[in-house]
């Protein structure tokens, strides 16, 4: 697509302008505070995501249909008002483009990496003042001291994150519990298996990727009840230790609005995913080991379970207006073994060990920017804190191992085990 005809689809688009895309006309740089107005919008466009400004295209969506006669010197005043009146400096891409509807300027802003932008006054090349501006839902704004101190720790509050999930199986499908593994493997992921129907297990034991798909597919769901009844009580809390009692665990809590999610309303898997080709009612299932009875959650937060077939990738996604959290579960490239990594290798042996089923997962949290309530922001904050407790102490294989005995330890245990028999 010509960017000719990208500008089209922009202005033909259902909202055309909107928190990263403005129109200007081209006498913009030559009202009083034309230019000043005008390096605000660069501003606050890369203070927040980033975005376009089109110049040649009028409020209404119409080209201008300006023709200029030396585009090379607009754009040289472009670049060095930017250079001169913008701090730190940023770089913008600007194209100049002959439509056949008329002339227009495409400036691309980035979005800040660091520290905000500012516009700056100088005097004698120093900086006198500076001014931080957001692009918001209702224009451009100045920020609030508040908003600014969330402006340059934005960046900090975003997160990603992989991790492994490593499940050893004796012959039953069980999950092997005289192997040390994170809390919620067996806790969780335990009962999932411990309890399955025998046809189900025997359809999964003769598919040579039935189990790795199967607990695949149902990660989301046992990472969504480790959040449940972690949170049984309200989401509105800080986390000390997550296995600690509620009472000795919760820093803060407070009496605000309790949204509750339960497990019909999360969308079904597709037809085509392996859950479904085996017939296996995950969603009765669960309501039978009790999971599920109620997850407390920030107000408004969505909670989505994506199944992509030909990657065989599943995402559990939580959406909320001022966040992102996001679980991508996959097949791991280079496969997963227990030996190596875990160092009760030589005891799980002895303890029939029949099959290892691994999981890759990658995990991020994006924060959008505040505009309003940022005490409740900061709870936000805490919550998605939370998440991050919970994964690293509960799900985080390779995290978890590393804190165990070495394997000398575990083989002077196997020696001693077989002298006392």
């Amino acid at each position: 697509m010509t960017d000719c005809k990208k500008i089209n689809k922009i202005i033909n688009s259902a909202d055309k302008e909107n928190t990263q895309v403005e129109f200007k006309q081209f006498d913009i740089l030559n009202t009083k505070d034309g230019p000043k107005k005008f390096l605000h919008e660069i501003v606050a466009f890369a203070n927040k995501y980033g975005g376009q400004i089109l110049i040649g295209i009028k409020n209404d969506g119409t080209f201008e249909g300006t023709k200029l006669t030396d585009s090379d010197k607009l754009k040289g005043t472009i670049n060095d008002l930017i250079f001169t009146k913008i701090r730190p400096i940023i770089t913008c891409e600007i194209k100049y483009l002959r439509c056949n509807e008329g002339d227009v300027f495409l400036i691309s802003i980035p979005k800040k990496e660091e520290i905000p932008y500012a516009y700056v006054k100088l005097s004698n090349s120093e900086i006198i003042n500076r001014e931080y501006l957001i692009r918001t839902s209702h224009g451009v704004r100045h920020v609030s001291d508040r908003q600014l101190q969330y402006l340059f720790l934005l960046d900090s509050l975003d997160y990603d994150k992989s991790f492994r999930i490593v499940l050893p199986f004796d012959e039953k499908l069980n999950i092997l519990w005289n192997i040390q593994l994170p809390p919620d493997y067996t806790f969780i992921l335990g009962r999932i298996f411990a309890n399955l129907p025998e046809n189900i297990k025997n359809q999964i034991s003769q598919d040579n990727h039935g189990l790795l798909y199967f607990t695949l597919e149902i990660c989301p769901y046992a990472l969504l009840e480790s959040f449940s009844w972690i949170f049984q009580q309200h989401w509105n809390l800080r986390i000390e230790k997550s296995h600690q009692r509620i009472s000795d665990r919760i820093q803060i809590l407070e009496q605000i609005n309790n949204f509750q999610q339960i497990l019909s309303n999360f969308p079904d898997f597709p037809n085509d995913a392996y859950i479904k080709q085996i017939n296996f009612d995950h969603t009765e299932y669960f309501k039978k080991l009790g999971f599920f009875s109620k997850i407390n959650v920030p107000y408004n937060l969505e909670i989505l379970i994506e199944y992509k077939k030909i990657s065989k990738e599943i995402q559990l996604i939580m959406k909320h207006q001022e966040f992102i959290i996001q679980f991508k579960f996959y097949k791991p490239t280079g496969g997963i073994y227990l030996g190596g990594t875990h160092p009760q290798l030589n005891y799980a042996q002895n303890v029939e060990l029949y099959t290892m089923c691994g999981i890759q997962c990658d995990f991020s949290i994006k924060f959008k920017f505040p505009e309003s309530d940022f005490f409740e922001f900061k709870k936000y904050i805490n919550y998605t804190d939370n998440i991050k407790t919970i994964i690293k102490e509960n799900w985080d294989y390779d995290r978890f191992i590393i804190q165990l005995p070495n394997q000398i330890h575990y083989e002077i245990l196997d020696k001693l085990n077989k002298l006392s028999k």
